[in-house]
């Protein structure tokens, strides 16, 4: 496992719980919703001046991707603008 992170804020956003792991020389993240409902897709890891960057091996986001910078997981759009967080627990 890489890490854990939590969203609790965010505009329209509401509780999930994200981990970022590998498996087999893959890397994947598993979000888990307030409901329990979970689902895991592979992600691609790229270096990025603002730390990791992960996008989803299968556009199942609609190009949403996340940076992980100093143990905060950001969030952002298929526009680069930046909507929420989630940290490190």
């Amino acid at each position: 496992m890489i890490a854990v992170f939590v969203a609790k804020t965010g505009k329209n956003y509401t509780f999930s719980l994200y981990i970022i792991y590998g498996n087999n020389g893959k890397t994947f993240i598993r979000t888990t919703f307030k409901n329990g409902e979970s689902m895991d897709n592979e992600v691609e890891k790229i270096s990025s001046k603002n730390g990791v960057r992960y996008n989803y091996k299968e556009d199942v986001s609609q190009g949403e991707y996340f940076v992980l910078n100093n143990n905060i997981l950001e969030f952002y759009n298929s526009e680069n603008k930046f909507f929420t967080t989630a940290e490190k627990l």
